[in-house]
């Protein structure tokens, strides 16, 4: 059992507006890499109590009709092909919404909006963030907020990486490596212009956050030996996955995000189209 109290940065850390350069400065490395490495020791075990990570074609659910277009943009992202990144070349997404949970008592513990594995075999997780509905931003849901539930994510596909390996191979027949996982923070332009271009007043309140972004990854790249990279989606309208199945017929480009370049939104790296 995983109790989130024991995670502070993982499970607990808030992500103020205000500050959020000095925040993420501020952060300790070791404690956090500390954290990662303890969360990989006793992470649910799905595999142990017989229970699936991937299931090929799931299916949308009664339940998700209701969900948020975080959910319904997810489904239809799982259904497209031509995926690549600035840095770890062409990957796959195999399932979306993968669960972590191995026991009822493991409160909070989350999903994976959507997980790949590149062409090399190197597990990719996706953690999608979408502009929330009516004006402003999400407080919560920053960038930095962002990477940090992602490495969480990391970190429980990381300990059962034998049964995802394996679920990846009977189902979809992709071969897993043994690297450690690739962390994606993925979003249509909307959400990163957000963060990337807000007004004068909540800039001077956010500080530098970007190049103190940046440190962090790359930080959390040498210590834990992971791949940090981030992504932006040409603006899907809720409108256009409106339906009993979300889909999109059109193609949509996909970018590269480097927060220290300018623009830091840069040019396309892929085009995706939606698959049989």
């Amino acid at each position: 059992m995983v109790d989130p109290s024991e995670f502070p940065i993982l499970f607990g850390k808030k992500w103020p507006i205000t500050g959020l350069a000095t925040e993420l400065a501020a952060l300790s490395r070791s404690e956090l890499c500390r954290e990662y490495e303890e969360l990989r020791r006793c992470a649910p075990n799905r595999g142990f109590r017989k229970k699936p990570y991937l299931v090929k074609d799931r299916e949308w659910t009664s339940k998700d009709e209701s969900n948020r277009f975080e959910e319904r943009l997810a489904m239809a992202l799982c259904h497209m092909e031509g995926w690549r990144c600035s840095r770890m070349g062409n990957f796959r997404v195999l399932d979306r919404q993968v669960p972590l949970q191995a026991k009822k008592v493991d409160v909070g513990i989350g999903e994976v909006d959507l997980l790949g594995v590149t062409d090399a075999g190197r597990l990719v997780v996706i953690e999608l963030k979408v502009k929330p509905e009516g004006e402003g931003r999400a407080r919560e849901g920053n960038p930095a907020a962002a990477l940090v539930q992602g490495l969480r994510y990391a970190a429980i596909i990381s300990a059962n990486h034998e049964v995802i390996a394996n679920d990846a191979r009977h189902l979809f027949e992709a071969d897993v490596s043994e690297d450690p996982p690739m962390v994606v923070v993925l979003a249509p332009q909307a959400w990163w212009r957000d963060w990337l271009e807000p007004p004068g007043s909540t800039r001077k309140a956010m500080g530098d956050w970007e190049q103190e972004f940046d440190r962090l990854a790359r930080d959390v790249e040498a210590r834990l030996d992971l791949v940090v990279e981030c992504l932006a989606l040409e603006d899907v309208e809720p409108s256009e996955l409106a339906g009993a199945t979300p889909r999109l017929d059109s193609e949509l480009k996909v970018y590269g995000v480097h927060l220290v370049a300018v623009p830091a939104i840069g040019s396309a790296l892929a085009s995706l189209r939606s698959h049989p």
